[in-house]
């Protein structure tokens, strides 16, 4: 995936270019080009970031991306712009591979051959150019534009948002997610992003609540990245919301939760634990 593509000085260099059939032609490439649009747009303003793309395009696709081989030495005469824009579109390409276009690009996660999980997507810092306007939007625009490219590149992603958004039950929510089950996983990381870089409850979600700051800045963070980084993981949460407080009914009402989606238990339970420890409301 052009991962290790980045280094320091000078240009790219175009004779790098291994024989082969091209990641550009990839099914791979075909599904990641779109989720990476505006990385890419970035990269080619930029014009040894726009040499140094070209050039890993070409090189031989191993499946999930091009030759890492070939794709390093295609990088590896940026300047420190070209550099940090080109890592752009590696990391891109590489959260894509791994989420929206798993299937394409034929990644799964080590031993059950379940998607891999977004939390390493949620947690890292995105790069993105400035956005106009002010607000929450422009801190999403500003800080999670990957997670925002692969929801709109994804066909039921902002559908599956509006039928959410018209809910005011779980079994509304839950008809949702069935009905748009292929876009949970892009859904849960574009909303774990945006809880975890933009928290806030003020008009522009720069100023959280103490608890929102706990998670977000505090011993929190890495459960609630592994809880929105697997969709099953996100069910579970997302169902636990309507348990409501009351202590007689709410264990069993998790525990439905739970037995409704069991892949998604472990990652849930560690952050409501940590939640329960070290960010109590």
């Amino acid at each position: 995936m052009l991962a290790a593509c980045s280094s320091s000085s000078k240009d790219a260099g175009a004779g790098a270019v291994d024989a082969g059939a091209a990641y550009a032609d990839s099914a791979c490439f075909a599904c990641v080009e779109p989720v990476c649009a505006g990385a890419l747009s970035t990269c080619r303003s930029d014009p040894g970031c726009a040499a140094a793309v070209d050039c890993a395009l070409r090189c031989p696709s191993a499946g999930d991306g091009p030759s890492e081989a070939c794709a390093s030495a295609c990088g590896a005469a940026l300047d420190a712009t070209g550099a940090s824009a080109f890592e752009g579109v590696a990391s891109c390409a590489t959260a894509g591979a791994k989420g929206a276009c798993a299937s394409a690009c034929g990644a799964v996660a080590a031993g059950d051959g379940a998607p891999p999980s977004n939390a390493a997507v949620i947690l890292d810092p995105q790069t993105c150019a400035p956005a106009a306007g002010t607000g929450c939007s422009k801190c999403e625009s500003d800080r999670c534009c990957d997670s925002t490219d692969r929801c709109q590149a994804d066909a039921g992603c902002f559908p599956l948002n509006r039928c959410v958004a018209g809910c005011t039950d779980w079994t509304c929510e839950q008809a949702c997610y069935d009905q748009y089950a292929s876009s949970v996983a892009t859904y849960a990381e574009i909303l774990g992003c945006y809880g975890l870089q933009c928290p806030g409850a003020d008009s522009d979600c720069q100023t959280p609540s103490a608890q929102a700051a706990c998670i977000t800045t505090g011993p929190c963070r890495e459960e609630y990245a592994a809880c929105f980084g697997d969709p099953e993981s996100f069910m579970v949460y997302e169902c636990a919301t309507y348990c409501g407080a009351d202590t007689a009914t709410l264990e069993a009402c998790v525990g439905a939760c739970k037995d409704a989606h069991p892949a998604g238990g472990a990652a849930w339970d560690a952050f409501a634990a940590c939640l329960m420890t070290d960010c109590p409301s």
